[in-house]
């Protein structure tokens, strides 16, 4: 389909602006942007805050409960090589010393407190570049007069990023001007430019930064990176990565599981608590022992009903007790099946979109592979009406820390939404007025 001259300016400025994907040889393409700016209200942004530290909170309690308690292990379960990965590094004494840069994704209704939060990524986050990199395209394309039209910049990712590490350099007694080292695989040739857009601006502003391969680590008078020292390791990589890594080389990544036992890795082994069954644990009346009693109304309002795939009596969304897999699979025009430790709307299967007798199948095949899938409840995310380009589901990527948050916004005709999956980025932005609570500019 030919683009329009709109179409080509938006992709133009993306590629300016880093808003594109690597697909090999060093050949960028932008990625799809929706050309309709929405603004936020500071009360959904402030409501959205809240509830995205609540779960950042208890993700980042989650190696230490999950060490003290079997249950909790039955319900967070890793593959073998991970789970000996994260019994390697965990040292008791990093509980409450755990820093994640997470994303929360949220459905986006009118009224944030009608928002559903579908799940938590706590480590190799999208977005932390990309969404205030899209507020700008929009800036430069779409809102060149910005605050005429009511409209702010929303808290750059970056700015929430570096401030998580500075926070953990200053906790673990790291000089002030620390030297920053960026993990990612570089034997892959496609995929998302955030890191080498994030290292970029980390030089320019005066920081000693290094981009390399988790292969490159060393040690010679504390930790290097490709030769160079640094003090603190930002990983955008999973801890599946690295023992994907370990079994291709066959040898442990010695010098970065001792840079995790020193607590000099962000996010810390917190982050892979993120599996979707983490909402069974931070919703259940089974498990409300580990959550703080001042988080768990929010939590329980707000967190999709999610159970662990397996023959069980548990609490179904009502609150009574369920016969899980039966009771599933005669519900399935309110369920979905997702994948338990996947991410990007892969494997995820819609109930009320199969018939009765594909639904059994998918969910009894599931059954048979204990901690590889969820049951979570159907949720159908928001929708909006854009001028440009009709009706799409909207949702708003969380990125947060105590002080400050972040948002990514994406739409999509798809009910999951993602950008992997035909998906766009929206442009998201703080609105001046106090109502209404989110609105095209």
């Amino acid at each position: 389909m030919k683009k329009t001259p709109l179409q080509k300016r938006l992709d133009a400025a993306c590629l300016a602006h880093g808003v594109d994907y690597d697909v090999g040889n060093g050949k960028r393409i932008a990625i799809p942007l929706i050309p309709v700016p929405l603004a936020l209200s500071a009360t959904w942004l402030r409501y959205a805050h809240v509830l995205s530290e609540a779960i950042n909170r208890h993700l980042r309690k989650m190696p230490a409960a999950w060490f003290a308690d079997e249950s909790l292990r039955a319900i967070l379960p890793f593959p073998d090589a991970e789970r000996a990965f994260v019994e390697d590094v965990w040292d008791p004494a990093h509980d409450g010393r755990q820093t994640i840069v997470s994303r929360n994704d949220f459905d986006m209704p009118e009224n944030p407190r009608d928002a559903v939060a579908f799940e938590s990524n706590g480590c190799a986050i999208g977005g932390i570049w990309y969404g205030a990199a899209a507020a700008r395209v929009g800036c430069a394309v779409l809102l060149p007069d910005m605050r005429s039209r009511g409209a702010a910049m929303i808290r750059d990712g970056y700015d929430v990023f570096l401030g998580a590490l500075r926070k953990h350099a200053k906790q673990e007694g790291v000089r002030a001007s620390f030297r920053i080292g960026l993990l990612e695989d570089r034997s892959w040739d496609a995929g998302i430019t955030e890191m080498p857009s994030l290292a970029t601006r980390l030089r320019v502003e005066g920081w000693d930064v290094v981009l390399g391969d988790p292969r490159e680590l060393s040690v010679k008078r504390g930790f290097r990176l490709r030769g160079e020292p640094v003090d603190l390791l930002y990983r955008n990589m999973e801890i599946s990565d690295f023992t994907a890594i370990e079994k291709e080389e066959r040898r442990p990544l010695r010098v970065l599981r001792d840079a995790f036992r020193e607590n000099r890795v962000v996010s810390g082994v917190a982050g892979d608590f993120d599996q979707k069954a983490l909402w069974e644990v931070l919703t259940s009346r089974r498990f409300e022992r580990h959550i703080a009693p001042k988080d768990r109304a929010i939590l329980r309002k707000h967190l999709l009903w999610t159970r662990l795939v397996r023959e069980t009596e548990t609490e179904g969304p009502s609150g009574k007790t369920v016969d899980l897999v039966p009771w599933a699979i005669a519900h399935r025009r309110s369920l979905v099946l997702k994948p338990n430790l996947l991410c990007g709307g892969e494997g995820v299967t819609l109930g009320p979109l199969l018939d009765a007798k594909a639904w059994e199948r998918v969910v009894r095949r599931a059954l048979k592979h204990p901690g590889h899938w969820v049951l979570q409840k159907f949720h159908r995310a928001s929708r909006f009406a854009f001028r440009s380009v009709g009706r799409r589901f909207v949702t708003c990527g969380v990125i947060s820390g105590p002080l400050a948050l972040s948002a990514l916004g994406r739409a999509s005709l798809d009910p999951v939404v993602n950008v992997s999956r035909g998906g766009g980025l929206v442009p998201l932005y703080r609105a001046l007025q106090a109502a209404p609570r989110r609105k095209a500019l």
